[in-house]
């Protein structure tokens, strides 16, 4: 079982000060991080759309281009 972020930041028992640290800031590093991921991730998914439309649209272009060379 994978513990959540907020889980984290609970010390276990003989937990030294450093570790409990090192917890903390891994916590707030995923907190401040992960939602910035997350945005980048949708604008590379706006991106690859647009670059699979301009993808299709050049193949169209060239089948049509094709077709005009065909029929001269």
């Amino acid at each position: 079982m994978v513990p959540r972020m907020g889980e984290l930041r609970t010390p276990r028992l003989g937990g030294s000060p450093g570790e409990l640290e090192i917890r903390s800031d891994t916590c707030r590093i995923l907190e401040e991080t992960i939602p910035l991921i997350k945005d980048k991730l949708m604008e590379m998914y706006h991106i690859c759309a647009k670059a699979d439309k301009l993808e299709a649209f050049v193949k169209m272009v060239a089948h049509c281009v094709s077709f005009v060379e065909d029929q001269t």
